[in-house]
């Protein structure tokens, strides 16, 4: 009667420590499952990051990033003047305009 008491006790025992093995594999598959995610959203923001740098960079480095054209003029009635275009940048902007003053008036004569 002895050795079935203690077949009974060593077959819980190998129970007890087969169901760590599931749950412990079943852990093991949660924390691999969140570092892949966590890597995903890492790569995601380092490529975010170097596309911004890179942005940035180039605004930097150029004078003029950003160009405006007003065609044959566009007529802004606050200065009087002819827009015609712009280059703008980060330490630069350069805006041409004329006058509508630049023609003499003619008179029509016969």
């Amino acid at each position: 009667m002895g050795e079935v008491a203690a077949g009974r006790a060593h077959d819980q025992s190998f129970r007890s420590s087969a169901d760590c093995s599931v749950s412990g594999k079943m852990a093991n598959r949660k924390a691999a499952h969140e570092v892949l995610v966590e890597r995903r959203v890492l790569m995601a923001v380092t490529v975010f990051l170097l596309v911004g740098l890179l942005l940035w960079l180039v605004a930097i480095s150029t004078d003029y990033w950003g160009i405006v054209d007003g065609g044959k003029g566009i007529y802004n009635t606050k200065n009087k003047r002819y827009f015609l275009r712009a280059n703008t940048g980060i330490w630069r902007s350069c805006r041409m305009a004329y006058l509508n003053k630049t023609k003499e008036i003619v008179i029509g004569t016969l």
